[in-house]
C-alpha cells in the first residue's frame, strides 16, 4: 500500500505557487482517523529523503566569506554561529570555510530556523596570519561578530562577509 501527500507552498521569492508529491510505501494500513494527529516524523512512515526534498522549499542560513585582498575566496576560516537569547548567547555551531568561502551544509534549516537574533563570529585574524600575512599586534581586525535578525524563518538568509585585514563588509543576501 502507498499513501501520497500532496504539499503546496507559496514561493515569496518568485510569487508562484508549486507542489511537491511525497509518495511513502507502508507496510501496514493505519485508517485516517489516527493519521490526523499523529507525528509523522516519530513514525515508520517519515522518510528522511523526502523530509531533504521538503526542506529545499523551507528557509535556511547560509554564508560564505571572501578574501578580497587576495581576491578569492576565504577557505579554511573559522567562525562560530550563536543564538542570542535573555540568558546570554548559545553556542550552535562551529565551521571553517570550504575552499568556496562557504560551510558544506546550511547553517540553519527546517525546524532549526527559528525566529529570534543570531551571531556569527568570524576569527579573520587568524585566517590572514594562516595566509603569511605579517599583521601588526594587536590586529586591526581581529574578530568579526556579525549580529542579525531572522523575522521569518521560512525564507532564506544569506549572510557574506567580504573582508580584508583592515575591512569588512556584508549585507543580506537570499
Amino acid at each position: 500500500m502507498m499513501i501520497c501527500y500532496f504539499i503546496y507552498f507559496h514561493n515569496t521569492k518568485t510569487n508562484s505557487i508549486g507542489s511537491l508529491t511525497i509518495i511513502h510505501k507502508i507496510k501496514q494500513y493505519r485508517p485516517t482517523s489516527y493519521l490526523k494527529d499523529f507525528n509523522y516524523k516519530n513514525s515508520y512512515l517519515y522518510d528522511k529523503t523526502a523530509s531533504t526534498h521538503l526542506e529545499k522549499y523551507m528557509g535556511r542560513l547560509s554564508t560564505h566569506v571572501l578574501d578580497t585582498m587576495h581576491g578569492r575566496a576565504a577557505a579554511g576560516m573559522y567562525f562560530e554561529l550563536y543564538r542570542i537569547e535573555e540568558e546570554g548567547r548559545t553556542l550552535l555551531r562551529q565551521l571553517h570555510t570550504n575552499e568556496d568561502g562557504r560551510s558544506e551544509k546550511a547553517l540553519l534549516s527546517g525546524e532549526e530556523m527559528r525566529t529570534g537574533v543570531y551571531e556569527l563570529l568570524f576569527h579573520a585574524g587568524d585566517y590572514f596570519s594562516s595566509q603569511g600575512i605579517n599583521l601588526l599586534q594587536p590586529c586591526f581586525i581581529d574578530q568579526i561578530v556579525l549580529r542579525f535578525g531572522i523575522a521569518n524563518p521560512e525564507q532564506n538568509y544569506h549572510v557574506p562577509l567580504i573582508v580584508t585585514p583592515w575591512a569588512y563588509s556584508t549585507y543580506r543576501g537570499s
